[in-house]
């Protein structure tokens, strides 16, 4: 079992991994963070299962995008659970941009992530990916 501050600093780096692999719109490094069978689910999307469906929806939103980048505000864990609430900047191919608040979910197996859920308003991230008007 992990004291406080271990755990804190497990989660601070599982955060940054995954910042890092969004950042660099790299689904495969990514799905490395989860466990083989792990579910993913998307701004109230349907979860999808196992690391190759997981990298495959994540493939197709990268597909969309210039760049991300991330301001995390918060964190909060226990030894099953990592929460943060952050902010999310999307460029799109396009040239649309937007700006997103949103929170993460992710239950824990270890040190590696079993669930993993995005909580975020999506309807004008569906716009934009519909040919709507950019932000």
């Amino acid at each position: 079992m992990q004291n406080g501050t271990d755990r804190s600093a497990a989660a601070a780096r599982l955060i940054e991994r995954i910042v890092a692999a969004d950042e660099r719109l790299d689904a495969r490094a990514f799905v490395e963070v989860l466990t083989p069978a792990a579910s993913f689910a998307f701004a109230g999307n349907p979860p999808v299962v196992g690391r190759d469906a997981v990298r495959g929806a994540v493939e197709n939103l990268f597909a969309n995008l210039a760049a991300l980048e991330h301001t995390i505000h918060a964190s909060w864990e226990s030894e099953a659970m990592l929460v943060y609430e952050a902010e999310v900047a999307y460029t799109f191919r396009s040239g649309a941009n937007l700006r997103v608040p949103y929170v993460n979910v992710l239950r824990l197996d270890g040190e590696s992530v079993a669930d993993y859920r995005i909580y975020l308003d999506p309807s004008t991230l569906n716009a934009i990916l519909a040919g709507g008007a950019a932000g």
